[in-house]
């Protein structure tokens, strides 16, 4: 039925804007690949703003081999009214915009990811406070949680809600709770670094916790665990001697995106379904074929809904979606549960399209932020290249990617945070002027500035 109703709208959609697709394809197309190579070349690659323009790029691809009929993705079915096809201009235009406004961001200097990782200078004091950190979450969460669910359960997403994964359930563990997704990103990331650059001390220690978060999203059939997978991959690439695991990893975390995929839709949840991650692949690939890959930019998806909807959104739940508060202290939650809209009971409706249905003064304090953050996070990898200046821009990159499938409570708030820490580390590392020059009057350039 989902398949013949495609059929009808691409038909349909087709025949009414072929002319506008394909002139919005042959004139902006050219222009953004333009403006990508441009500001690789200005700064060298950065998680962001360039890996965001590229993704940016890519989503406007996938939207349209879906809009042509060339990949159906069978997800939508769940909730889509076919947006991305009857609205596929609006769509497309909205993502060359953001594209564009990236320009602003982009820092005037030349800096090397993959050179700045090697030459980190380690602070073991911050590796073990980040240590003591994670297993004291995580010590919080495994005292709260209610056991016979996370073993078992036979709704998707229960493990991961706190009301309900949560036999003690109070303003501290419900923070643990939610701090362990984050967290958990950044064990994988700081894991990963220590093992591949030799530190193995460091990287023991943290390996426990690290996995424990990946067999518990996993159990969750959530996308963090393959995203654990692909960020240590994309960690790996950097370090000669370890590029031989960036592909394992890396086809390990494709593998992982195709299971939780699968297993997501079945009625097995938590640690008992573990034994089913081969069989899940076998099944996902077998039924939804290159579904996988359109997984990956589910936002072009629901983010196209707000063409085909008249969002209407109470005032107080606006205001505190744009409030950079914890729950406990603004009374969020309970917000949400009244009056957030989703897209269906699986689907949340994503930040931009929210935003943008809050109207114009709320989408420029968010977009506005956003820019900020992103501007003061490169801004500090070009000027302190290490490994807390790259954690705080692949996390606006992190949070420019969810921001179109998650809702905007979460982004702004991250977004928010990181632009206060950046802004405060820019101040203090700000370069002076003599700084650069040594005693023989010569200018060093960049080298003037240690890594972290």
């Amino acid at each position: 039925m989902g398949q013949r109703y495609h059929g009808e709208a691409l038909s349909s959609g087709i025949r009414g804007a072929f002319v506008t697709w394909v002139l919005l394809m042959v004139i902006l197309w050219p222009l953004e690949l333009g403006v990508i190579v441009w500001a690789i070349r200005r700064s060298g690659f950065l998680p962001f703003p360039h890996g965001a323009m590229i993704y940016l790029f890519t989503g406007q691809i996938m939207l349209a081999l879906h809009a042509y009929g060339v990949l159906f993705y069978s997800f939508v079915r769940v909730f889509s009214t076919y947006a991305y096809i009857h609205f596929f201009p609006q769509m497309f235009v909205l993502q060359a915009i953001m594209l564009f406004s990236l320009c602003l961001v982009v820092p005037k200097a030349q800096v090397s990811i993959s050179a700045a990782v090697q030459n980190i200078k380690v602070n073991e004091t911050i590796f073990f406070g980040l240590i003591i950190l994670l297993y004291a979450c995580w010590g919080v969460v495994l005292v709260s949680l209610n056991w016979s669910i996370v073993w078992s359960n036979s709704v998707y997403l229960t493990m991961t809600d706190p009301k309900q994964a949560l036999l003690i359930n109070n303003a501290f563990t419900r923070l643990a709770f939610t701090l362990v997704g984050p967290l958990g990103i950044v064990a994988a990331a700081a894991t990963a670094f220590t093992l591949c650059s030799g530190r193995a001390r460091l990287g023991i220690i943290l390996l426990p916790v690290t996995i424990w978060a990946f067999i518990f999203f996993l159990a969750a059939h959530s996308r963090s665990a393959s995203a654990y997978l692909i960020l240590a991959a994309l960690i790996a690439a950097m370090f000669p001697r370890t590029r031989w695991a960036t592909v394992v990893l890396g086809a390990l975390g494709f593998l992982t995106t195709l299971s939780v995929l699968w297993g997501r839709g079945s009625n097995n949840h938590g640690f008992s379904s573990l034994p089913d991650y081969f069989s899940n692949i076998g099944r996902y690939y077998k039924v939804a074929g290159l579904d996988a890959l359109s997984n990956i930019y589910e936002g072009v998806f629901t983010t196209s809904e707000y063409f085909s909807h008249n969002f209407r959104f109470d005032p107080i739940y606006k205001r505190l979606s744009l409030s950079p508060l914890f729950s406990f202290i603004d009374g969020y939650d309970s917000v949400r549960e009244l009056y957030a809209i989703r897209l269906s009971y699986f689907v949340p409706n994503p930040a931009v399209s929210e935003v943008l249905s809050f109207g114009p003064v709320y989408a420029a304090i968010y977009f506005s932020v956003l820019l900020f953050a992103g501007y003061q996070s490169a801004l500090l990898v070009v000027r302190r290249p290490g490994l807390v200046s790259l954690g705080l821009n692949a996390l606006v990159m992190l949070g420019s990617y969810l921001q179109f499938a998650y809702d905007t409570r979460g982004n702004f708030r991250s977004f928010f945070y990181i632009a206060i820490v950046c802004w405060i580390l820019n101040r203090r590392w700000q370069p002076e002027a003599p700084a650069a020059l040594d005693l023989d009057g010569v200018d060093h350039g960049p080298q003037a500035y240690d890594a972290d």
